[in-house]
Order: C-alpha cells, then sequence, then structure tokens
C-alpha cells in the first residue's frame, strides 16, 4: 500500500514468483577431441560424469550432470610388405582409397589389407562406432612391373575369397601356387588361355601365382586370399 498523488491509499496487487535452480542430465559422444562443456567454461578428453553450471532464466545457477562418453579414433598406422599394405586396426570398418583420384574408394577393398599391383598412392579410411580416420597416403614409386602386362594377362578378382580367374593372350600349359615360404600348393598342367583357380580352400593370405606359357615363359604374380 503506497499514497498516490492526492494522498490517498492506492492498493496494488503484486504477483511475486521466485525463481530457483534447476538440475539436469546431459548424455554426450564424442570422437577422441575433447569435448567443450554447455557453459563453455570446460573442456574434457576423457569419458566420466562431469557437473557444469549455467544460469537459467531467473538467473540462478543450474547445474548440469554430463554423462561424456569418449570414443578413441582406430589406429591407422600402416605398414608394407610383399606389395601388401596393412593397416593396424583389427575388427572395424575398411575403405582402400585412391589419392591420386580425389580419394575415390577402390571397389570392394573392405579388407584390412590392400594389395599394391601398380604405382600410385594409397591410403585407407578406418570407422567404428561413428568415429572415422584417414591414414596418410602411402606413396608407391618403385614397383616392379613384371611381364604380365606384356601377356595381357588378367587375374581377378583380387583380392579374393573363393576362385580367382585368368585370362591370358597367349596359351598357359601350367601353374604354380606358392606361399610366401616358398611351400608349393598348387600345380596343375593344362592348355587353356582362360582358367578358374580355387582358393577357398586356402587359408587367408598372400599368395604367389606362377604362369608358365606354351613358349616357356613364366610370370608372377602375388593373389590375396580374404574371408
Amino acid at each position: 500500500m503506497y499514497n498516490n498523488q492526492q494522498g490517498c491509499d492506492s492498493v496494488v496487487n503484486l504477483h511475486l514468483s521466485i525463481g530457483g535452480p534447476n538440475t539436469g542430465i546431459l548424455t554426450a559422444a564424442k570422437c577422441q577431441d575433447p569435448y567443450v562443456s554447455p557453459s563453455g567454461n570446460y573442456s574434457w578428453a576423457s569419458s566420466g560424469t562431469y557437473l557444469d553450471t549455467l544460469p537459467n532464466i531467473y538467473g540462478c545457477d543450474s547445474v548440469i550432470t554430463v554423462n561424456l562418453t569418449i570414443t578413441p579414433f582406430p589406429s591407422t598406422t600402416v605398414t608394407f610388405l610383399d606389395s601388401v599394405l596393412t593397416v593396424s586396426a583389427v575388427g572395424v570398418n575398411y575403405a582402400w582409397i585412391n589419392c591420386d583420384n580425389g580419394n575415390s574408394t577402390f571397389p570392394g577393398a573392405n579388407q584390412q589389407s590392400f594389395m599394391i599391383n601398380s604405382n600410385g598412392s594409397y591410403a585407407v579410411i578406418v570407422s567404428e562406432n561413428g568415429c572415422a580416420d584417414t591414414s596418410d597416403c602411402f606413396v608407391m614409386a618403385n614397383l616392379e612391373v613384371d611381364n604380365l602386362e606384356k601377356l595381357s594377362l588378367k587375374v581377378f578378382p583380387n583380392p579374393t575369397n573363393g576362385n580367382v580367374n585368368i585370362e591370358s593372350s597367349v596359351e598357359i600349359i601350367r601353374y604354380q601356387i606358392f606361399d610366401l615360404n616358398g611351400k608349393l600348393l598348387k600345380d596343375q598342367e593344362m592348355n587353356a588361355k582362360e582358367l578358374t583357380i580355387d582358393l577357398s580352400r586356402v587359408e587367408c593370405g598372400v599368395y604367389v601365382l606362377k604362369c608358365l606359357t606354351n613358349s616357356n615363359y613364366e610370370s608372377t604374380y602375388r593373389l590375396m586370399k580374404t574371408k
């Protein structure tokens, strides 16, 4: 109650609301890089439960409980051995790419290892649980080109999970399959320009194919068997 301009009592009805602090729970996920809290005052680099404070609409402090999961990127370390690139991450998703062609993917190249058949620049994208990273580009500049091109010998699919088809410009009279330790696994004589080799019963890995033509010309090629 207060006096108005005429000195009379004036009654004012005041509807008062007093705000208080709020609490809340936030579940968040991030790929490896630090997570910045909603207030911007904190940066967290590991999974855990954290507290953050924000002003609510009344200007009071609101405490937020942040349940944070930080997922590390899969390893992108790549090694090279016997014309084969292998990324160290196991049991994730793979996509091998051509660094010389706008990082385009190689069709069907979705295994942990990738066989190089020509000079170029190669990398792999590895992903897991929505987090993806790309390896450095591996440059292959000194790969020896054997006699396959001279023979117009086509070997496909490579890698394979079963059969390998061979098409040649000249007749093949014999082929042999060796493992990388030099053990002879297959030895077959024939007289054909086209043949199919069944690798379904051999273990996953890299093998050496040798083809002998009717002019006693021998060429070698590396095969990769996958699951």
